[in-house]
């Protein structure tokens, strides 16, 4: 089977996060990474923020295309939760960008709460999967999606929701 580009820049997306993540964490390295928000990492008082920032759009502009190729390879009996899936990572994306582009403390580093549109792609993308017959892939992402809920609820670090959330991505692209 031929693998869709669009798709394949779904699975690049967590893979362009998280080397931007490690790479600012590695160069700041008294950064409390368990206490803050990964987009502390992209303010402007702190050193190397536009190599946060430019892998946070570069990651939505890949979840762009995945939501783009997500809808390309819908089927009919599955439209519906592929669909949605594709809405919610277009505008989980979409927030991505702008948190790149207006980095904190600027208030449209939130997006319109665009962001949070992530939280639903492990449950929809994982609903897709199982009604398309990927029963074992659509079971990790029910997991990822209530280590989502649990760590968004918690308070854990910040950065175990968004990490879950970019490898559900990669889950969902890769299985479409």
């Amino acid at each position: 089977m031929r693998r869709s580009p669009l798709l394949t820049a779904g699975v690049a997306m967590p893979v362009l996060y998280g080397a931007a993540v490690v790479a600012c964490l590695l160069l700041n390295p008294d950064f409390p990474w368990r206490d803050q928000a990964p987009s502390d990492l992209g303010r402007a008082d702190m050193p190397f923020h536009w190599l946060y920032n430019l892998g946070l759009m570069a990651a939505g502009a890949c979840g762009l295309l995945a939501a783009i190729g997500l809808l390309r390879k819908t089927r009919r009996r599955n439209a519906f939760w592929a669909r949605a899936s594709s809405a919610a990572l277009a505008l989980a994306s979409i927030g991505l960008i702008m948190a790149g582009a207006f980095p904190l403390p600027d208030p449209l580093h939130y997006g319109f709460g665009l962001t949070l549109a992530g939280l639903a792609i492990p449950l929809l993308g994982g609903i897709h999967l199982y009604k398309s017959g990927w029963k074992g892939p659509a079971f990790i992402l029910f997991i990822a999606f209530a280590l989502t809920l649990s760590s968004s609820v918690s308070g854990i670090t910040p950065l175990a929701a968004g990490t879950a959330i970019m490898l559900s991505v990669a889950l969902l692209c890769a299985f479409a």
